[in-house]
């Protein structure tokens, strides 16, 4: 077996490793991929480019979460510190997100931003005793 082998099936059509591949090296996908830190719950911008990249400081994230009936339940904005973001170097907002203690079902967390080219990321998490889990069972 060889990576050639898991990114073309028989018929020499791509796989989804392909596309795995590409997005990991920063290939055709988006260079720049906003993401939530579990850990800290902040926002981080992480640059997966070949080159360094200007990010306004002032560029906005939008965090929204909505409730599994697609209710909109809560907005934060977020902003950075670092104006750029270098090769393999990631951004952390300056603040944290403030999960409503109100909201404790499961709900899902669409993070979007304003700056040019970059995807929204969702996630789908709850909140138990103050714990953000990922555990729905």
């Amino acid at each position: 077996p060889s990576l050639r082998g898991f990114m073309y099936d028989w018929f020499l059509d791509l796989s989804g490793s392909f596309h795995g591949v590409t997005a990991g090296t920063g290939g055709k996908s988006v260079p720049i991929h906003v993401q939530l830190n579990l850990e800290s719950m902040k926002i981080e911008l992480v640059n997966r480019g070949r080159t360094n990249l200007n990010v306004s400081s002032s560029s906005a994230i939008v965090v929204d979460v909505f409730d599994i009936w697609s209710k909109h339940k809560f907005r934060q904005y977020f902003s950075f510190e670092h104006a750029t973001s270098t090769l393999g170097s990631v951004s952390t907002s300056r603040d944290a997100l403030s999960w409503p203690s109100s909201i404790t079902d499961v709900s899902f967390v669409r993070i979007r931003s304003c700056i040019e080219n970059v995807r929204d990321n969702w996630y789908w998490m709850r909140r138990i005793n103050g714990v953000y889990s990922n555990d729905y069972s």
